[in-house]
């Protein structure tokens, strides 16, 4: 398996990890960030990772958010690397 492969599974799997833990950031926190579509974009965070990242985006100045984005933004880079 390449270097490259293997980043990409490592930024995958903080991606998906990271979604997991800002479920319950979002459940935690409520208000507009409890919309049930919302959530379940980010339950979805492996096969969606850029529109999530552009979700999370929208909630500036809200750090658990914006680390989020980040690395969605990250692993949807990684997949395009892996699928071109």
């Amino acid at each position: 398996m390449s270097q490259e492969m293997q980043q990409c599974i490592q930024i995958c799997d903080e991606c998906a990890d990271t979604c997991q833990r800002t479920v319950a950031y979002c459940l935690r926190k409520g208000g507009r960030h409890v919309e049930a579509a919302y959530i379940l974009l980010l339950l979805d965070c492996a096969e969606v990772c850029e529109r999530c990242a552009q979700s999370c985006s929208q909630f500036s100045g809200d750090t658990q958010m914006e680390s989020c984005a980040d690395l969605c933004r990250r692993c949807a880079d990684s997949c395009r690397r892996m699928a071109a």
